[in-house]
């Protein structure tokens, strides 16, 4: 076998492992799809020109040349779809116009080709195997090379103009090394074009598809070093609806379920096939405001509905009571195209609240009957005075536990996503890290590359943080308690806060109770409480504001209070605060992870964190933890 028909193997066996590699790491993506289709062409193209260097005779070298046409042929066709899907430009995509400009000259040079070539009498031998002997005085020939050029260097240009609107540096690297590998298997293309001509087979064989190699390696490198194609946003997409806890399903104009989630599935007890392609009235039960008529004046009025309540049926004919949020789709026209509907599942709330109102009525009967005791009985007010004090604050309590049972579900939901996507995050950033960190100590200061560098280390360092506050929210298990000595505790922490309150000019205030001992406790969470309150506290005033940490030891409780006189927060932001990633800071200046976390640390520790706020004058943040810790409760923290 010859040496180039070894390479044109090799190439074929790169090509389709690669297409394959590719494509099973999301078979739904187009530009997957488009890769494998380039691949194969490749691969096939390059199988059959092995057999034509290394044929035995004119009349099989012919045979293969033909064979290979079905993956030349359509190839520029490929090449152009497959960088239009690269570089997002799904406009020009489905232009069908564009479609025709392209596929009917190559339908004519495709005929001309089976028509009259090529020819035996066309290959002769030389040291490298059998070979055309190219005339452009063929029509077809020259025009079919001129179109391969044009669709090559568009596809090039598409590239680098696609790298250069990008902001994000890394994407930016990779098209470029994409551009610059096809640039160069067009370039040597062209050197095969014209110096097969001038210098005759002996020294140009016919090699343009191993001029393509150079093409696949840039592209196996961008796949295998930065995963480039295998996590497009269409997978990344996919991930996302397979981690949400709430059912989504996206429904078209003709009421037709097109996107179903696993949710869905699980709430719905449909397949996501089923699913599918299923009608969605079929879904409703027809109590409530769920129905046609509703969503059909929604999607005329291109009206958003969000947390109401309505009656699904389910696959077994089983009523299911939802909350649900629908927002309407539209295309680039303003046209409505279908909705997404999020479907949450409140059975176990209902069941909750209808033994809470239950109860209710039970407290407010006792309390009326209470009332009928004290009218007929002076004798008696102080008593019932009492009880109708403990009644009261026992429904408070109930409708409370209300309040925290649902803020205790969604913080578990988020913090189950919030985990998910920071694992999955934290390992390439730490790669990033370190290879940034590594290069930044190979590299002077004052030097071109030192500057861009040390911001890559920055801000990968700032996405470090931000994924171990993610970790941080998102992690349960057990946790070891100790007694903590408070007051050195605290005294430790504001030493921290207090450097940052000096750049700040904020004056701060500590007063600790004589009675402050210690706590059984995680030195390093209620640590990071206390600093979580006072950095909030700190950039909630402005220059010359007052922060006061108090504590004190009240019926078994260690009560700890910060108090800042800054802006305070508004009365509809406050039943959010503790809500992951919400925030009333400026954008870039927080996370929305700080009182999240606090709130979680808190609560393991089987405690209660409130806030009282006034705008304009401060708010004032109280924690109460147990200073003794009981043996079930420690195995749950």
């Amino acid at each position: 076998m010859r040496f180039l028909s070894i390479i044109a193997l090799l190439s074929c066996s790169m090509a389709m492992y690669m297409g394959f590699y590719v494509f099973l790491q999301d078979r739904k993506s187009r530009a997957n799809v488009l890769f494998l289709m380039l691949c194969a062409s490749i691969a096939f193209w390059n199988f059959c020109y092995s057999f034509v260097y290394s044929a035995s005779g004119p009349a099989e070298a012919v045979f293969w040349v033909r064979l290979s046409s079905i993956g030349w042929i359509p190839f520029p066709l490929i090449l152009f779809y497959f960088f239009l899907a690269l570089t997002a430009n799904y406009q020009a995509f489905k232009n069908i116009l564009l479609l025709l400009l392209l596929v009917v000259p190559l339908t004519i040079f495709s005929y001309e080709y089976f028509d009259s070539y090529p020819k035996t009498s066309s290959f002769v031998l030389t040291r490298f195997g059998y070979a055309e002997l190219i005339s452009y005085s063929d029509w077809w020939r020259v025009g079919f090379y001129s179109y391969a050029f044009m669709v090559g260097a568009s596809c090039v240009i598409m590239g680098y103009s696609r790298a250069l609107m990008i902001r994000d540096r890394l994407q930016k690297r990779q098209l470029l090394i994409i551009s610059s590998g096809s640039l160069l298997s067009l370039l040597l293309f062209v050197t095969v074009v014209v110096g097969l001509p001038h210098f005759g087979v002996a020294v140009f064989p016919d090699v343009i598809p191993l001029c393509l190699i150079f093409a696949l390696l840039a592209l196996w490198y961008v796949v295998i070093r930065y995963k480039f194609i295998v996590l497009t946003p269409e997978s990344i997409a996919n991930e996302i609806l397979g981690v949400m806890s709430d059912a989504l399903l996206f429904v078209n104009t003709n009421w037709t379920i097109s996107i179903a989630n696993k949710a869905a599935e699980k709430l719905l007890r449909y397949s996501v096939q089923e699913l599918t392609g299923k009608d969605f009235n079929s879904l409703c039960s027809g109590k409530g405001i769920f129905n046609k008529a509703f969503i059909e004046s929604l999607l005329s009025r291109k009206q958003d509905i969000k947390d109401e309540r309505a009656v699904l049926r389910d696959k077994t004919g089983l009523n299911i009571h939802v909350e649900f949020s629908l927002s309407v789709l539209s295309d680039s026209r303003g046209n409505a195209i279908g909705i997404v509907v999020l479907l949450k599942d409140i059975r176990q709330r209902l069941e909750l609240e209808s033994k809470e109102e239950k109860k209710s009525g039970e407290l407010e009967k006792a309390y009326n009957e209470l009332e009928k005791t004290q009218l007929a009985s002076l004798n008696v007010t102080d008593d019932l005075e009492r009880k109708s004090a403990e009644l009261t604050e026992a429904l408070e309590e109930l409708r409370s536990a209300q309040a925290q049972l649902l803020q205790t579900e969604k913080m578990a939901a988020v913090g189950k996503l919030a985990g998910g996507i920071a694992h999955e995050i934290n390992n390439p950033m730490t790669v990033i890290l370190g290879y940034s960190q590594s290069l930044a100590g190979k590299i002077k200061p004052g030097e071109e590359f030192y500057a861009p560098v040390k911001a890559i280390e920055t801000e990968a360092l700032r996405c470090k943080r931000l994924v171990n506050d993610l970790l941080t929210f998102s992690r349960s298990g057990t946790t070891r308690l100790e007694a903590v000595d408070f007051r050195k505790m605290l005294e430790s922490a504001m030493s921290l806060v207090s450097v940052r309150a000096k750049v700040r000019d904020i004056k701060i205030k500590t007063e600790i109770a004589a009675g402050v001992g210690s706590l059984e406790a995680n030195l390093n969470q209620i640590e990071q409480v206390v600093i979580n309150l006072c950095n909030n506290g700190i950039d909630a005033m402005l220059p010359g504001g007052t922060l006061s940490v108090s504590a004190k030891n009240k019926e078994g409780l260690l009560i700890l209070e910060v108090a800042d006189n800054g802006s305070g927060i508004n009365k509809s932001e406050l039943g959010r605060i503790f809500e992951p990633f919400f925030t009333t800071k400026d954008a870039g200046k927080g996370t929305g992870l700080g009182l999240s976390i606090c709130y979680e640390i808190v609560k393991k520790h089987h405690g209660r964190i409130y806030v009282e706020s006034e705008v304009g004058k401060g708010t004032v943040f109280t924690v109460n933890l147990p200073l003794k810790q009981s043996a079930s409760m420690e195995a749950q923290v």
